[in-house]
């Protein structure tokens, strides 16, 4: 049985295409092309009015576009709300979310959780009138959630840093001795009611204060602070604890930072990026930041150096780093207060913030504390500031991205997914990956007949991917909008002369837009296609294949940030790569040879370590495998999920 959720497509089908007896097809058409906003561009569609009265330390981006914001204000848009807020898409404020009197103190940390409940910690004492020491619990609409945290609190109370497990329990950092007159130094596990979670036990714990925590996919906790040990162990800013509040001993950070860290995030290879206020890690010099392995080396390739202290980061996913803080430049290029950085730590002159954040309304620095991701290609900021770029926003902005989305990535959790198709009723299907595991799936839309996927890509630059579709009959393309699997919209692209068909899809002329790929038969060349969403702006040719090869995906084997072809010798077995630049042939090299019986479908970066990898498929057996390489060099492999009867793998 497919374990897939059922969205009945038809009538979207209906909208897009108008099937006559005559065979033609009618497409609704796109909007009018537009410039791509340039990442770091002050984004003008959401405008609070003007933000609120004081700091914001934490921001939130819910599934459904609206902002949580949370910190030490008391007015948000002109209207009383003590220290939390929500703002819809357009940064008016969500009066649907009533949080009454508020917190009576400062929150510092929030976590969302998937049922749209929030956890906030700080330093508060009461929240609408209900005594909560330090942490709270509230429903979507920020009413306190009664069933949350009904014993003492955390005394001080000092809560710094919150986050979520998969399992909903909350793990807690901050200065604090005891939870619920439990000892905890720094550090806690709390159950999904707000318990102390006993089986979480760091003994003597961190020795100083813990101001943030990120959770790696295995669940094993990085925390960072101000301390020098951990449990009568030399750690220095960070360590890694286990699930049982033990200290990690494969994590030796030894001596560490020295100082301060505010800041964790976690890169898709499982490097560790520190931001906060120390100027060495383990006695060599690292200014405000830094980056460790897995096992707490310090990557000694990684050096930006920022003027000030780094206060808040976040991991695009292509890798790349957001970093916000006090700082005016790093590396000596002008950066206010927000930057984002290339993987090997060089400032990305392509995300341009202008002037960058200045001003203040209290006597506080100007600085970014907290930066998060919204889906359509935006990043939200919060900090102490009032004007962005020099346009007014008070404390709380919105920027355009524009990162490239992780190919193949329906449920944005920034790993690749698969696409499958059903020969027999022409419906599609998602199912969502981590790595080669099947973690659950939805129905895609129907194809009308005579149509196929041959790729997929965000066309319209809204962050998700879309369908790409070509008619071998009539040589007609066309883009379906998609939201996840939902179909949005459609709009036909150029039509192909004859003798040539559609076959793959990538951004050849570094525009940030995909471009097709082209291939003749006939003559066995390739060309390029450049497209600004589903419109046509120019052309090239690209090399002509060798006999029985042919192009089965587009990918970056080399990692010089441009796309290469994937050619598949089906007679042989035999793979290869093709390095381009642009639609310019450089070089190639043979990959490893597919498994008699599977067919090479594509390739996407599955183990998030940087590199595409094979996506195989035998339709003997409807089994799918995962080869991981480096470059063209075969590592290791998977099998992946068996598919159904009479279903087919056709992306990546």
């Amino acid at each position: 049985m497919l374990p897939l959720v059922h969205r009945s497509p038809f009538r979207r089908v209906f909208l897009v295409f108008v099937l006559v007896l005559s065979g033609a097809a009618v497409c609704t058409a796109a909007p009018t092309p537009t410039p791509t906003p340039t990442p770091g561009q002050l984004d003008t569609t959401f405008v609070p009015a003007p933000g609120t009265n004081d700091a914001v330390n934490v921001v939130i981006s819910q599934p459904d576009g609206k902002v949580i914001a949370a910190g030490r204000f008391t007015f948000a848009n002109n209207i009383a709300r003590n220290r939390i807020a929500r703002f819809n898409f357009n940064g008016s404020l969500d009066t649907t979310f009533d949080p009454g009197t508020g917190a009576d103190g400062e929150i510092t940390a929030a976590v969302l959780q998937p049922d749209g409940r929030i956890v906030v910690a700080g330093r508060f004492t009461s929240f609408n009138g209900f005594t909560h020491n330090g942490i709270c619990r509230l429903n979507a609409n920020g009413s306190v959630d009664q069933t949350f945290g009904l014993g003492n609190g955390i005394n001080n109370p000092a809560a710094l840093a919150l986050a979520l497990q998969s399992d909903g329990r909350i793990i807690v950092g901050g200065q604090f001795s005891q939870i619920d007159l439990t000892q905890r130094f720094n550090l806690a596990r709390l159950n999904t009611n707000g318990s102390v979670d006993l089986s979480f036990d760091p003994l003597n714990g961190p020795s100083g204060d813990v101001n943030a925590i990120v959770i790696q996919p295995d669940g094993r906790i990085v925390i960072g602070g101000t301390f020098i040990g951990y449990n009568g162990f030399a750690r220095g800013g960070v360590a890694r604890v286990l699930g049982n509040g033990a200290l990690d001993p494969s994590f030796d950070s030894g001596v560490g930072t020295g100082g301060s860290v505010f800041a964790l995030a976690l890169q898709h290879n499982g490097q560790i990026v520190l931001g906060g206020r120390f100027v060495q890690y383990s006695g060599t010099n690292r200014t405000f930041i830094a980056r460790v392995f897995g096992d707490g080396s310090l990557d000694f390739g990684f050096n930006p150096v920022p003027n000030d202290w780094v206060q808040s980061l976040a991991v695009e996913p292509d890798d790349r780093i957001l970093v916000g803080g006090f700082f005016i430049g790093i590396n000596t290029v002008g950066r206010n207060r927000i930057a984002r950085l290339n993987t090997n730590g060089s400032v990305d002159l392509t995300f341009d913030p202008g002037a960058g954040c200045v001003g203040a309304l209290t006597n506080d620095g100007t600085q970014v504390r907290s930066i998060a991701l919204q889906q359509f290609g935006r990043i939200l900021a919060g900090g102490i500031f009032t004007n962005y770029d020099n346009q007014l926003r008070d404390n709380v902005v919105r920027l355009f991205d524009n990162a490239v989305p992780v190919a193949y990535d329906f449920n944005q959790d920034g790993k690749p997914d698969y696409v499958l198709y059903n020969a027999v009723t022409h419906q599609t299907a998602v199912w969502y990956l981590n790595n080669n595991v099947f973690v659950g799936g939805a129905f895609g839309p129907t194809l009308p007949a005579n149509w196929k996927v041959v790729g997929v890509a965000d066309f319209d630059g809204d962050g998700r991917p879309d369908y790409l579709l070509f008619n071998s009959t009539s040589h007609q393309t066309a883009i379906w909008y998609l939201s996840g699997t939902t179909f949005v919209s459609g709009a036909f692209g150029p039509s192909l002369p004859n003798g040539w068909d559609l076959v793959a899809v990538g951004d050849f002329n570094a525009d940030g837009k995909p471009d097709y790929v082209l291939y003749s038969p006939a003559t066995r060349q390739t060309a390029i296609w450049y497209l600004n969403n589903n419109v046509f702006v120019g052309g090239a040719f690209g090399p002509t294949l060798p006999v029985n090869w042919r192009v089965v995906g587009v990918a970056d084997f080399n990692g010089d940030n441009k796309p290469d072809y994937l050619l598949f010798n089906s007679s042989t077995g035999q793979t290869a790569i093709w390095y381009l630049s642009g639609p310019t042939l450089l070089g190639g090299a043979f990959g490893p040879s597919i498994a008699s019986g599977y067919t090479l479908i594509g390739a996407a970066d599955f183990d998030r370590d940087g590199k595409p990898d094979y996506a195989l498929y035998s339709s003997a057996m409807q089994r799918t495998a995962v080869w991981y390489l480096n470059n063209n060099a075969f590592t290791s492999g998977a099998f992946g999920p068996s598919l159904p009867a009479n279903w087919s793998l056709i992306a990546p």
